[in-house]
């Protein structure tokens, strides 16, 4: 019995970050368990997910973007004490191409550096954008306990 390719997918996003995945995520914990990856705390990936290798398939290329975001992704609320759509999606020094995959799902992104150019940044803020990689791409429980309220106001 083989890796689903959606599975395939999605191990491929989080494998651009590396072969060892640590720490784990309770989400990520589910699927790596079953699939055998994972040892205590730690998952290491197969060889293949880690080479680079990128789907071009508009289901798989989800699935891969939901693995880059919990690879290098953050949810961003620049002021929590305000209640409206005011909700980003970091990528922190992702992988290239990651905007082109963005703009094939119909997304809007925009990809910029720090002052010194050393740290890459592709950022998601625009509320119908945010909307749809949280309907879409990540589940409600991956977002963080203190944003799920104004998620759920604003997003869903």
């Amino acid at each position: 019995m083989g890796i689903h390719p959606r599975d395939r997918a999605y191990l491929r996003g989080l494998g651009e970050a590396g072969c060892v995945v640590a720490p784990v995520s309770d989400v990520q914990r589910e699927l790596l368990g079953v699939l055998g990856l994972l040892k205590g705390d730690v998952a290491r990936l197969p060889p293949w997910a880690c080479r680079g290798v990128r789907p071009r398939r508009l289901p798989l290329v989800m699935d891969y973007v939901r693995g880059v975001f919990d690879a290098f992704g953050r949810y961003f609320d620049p002021d929590p004490h305000v209640d409206g759509p005011n909700m980003m999606l970091i990528f922190v020094d992702p992988p290239e191409g990651l905007a082109v995959r963005l703009r094939a799902l119909g997304l809007s992104p925009v990809a910029t550096h720090d002052e010194p150019r050393r740290v890459r940044y592709v950022v998601l803020y625009r509320r119908g954008d945010v909307a749809f990689f949280i309907r879409r791409v990540t589940p409600l429980s991956e977002v963080p306990a203190p944003m799920r309220a104004k998620v759920a106001r604003h997003y869903l």
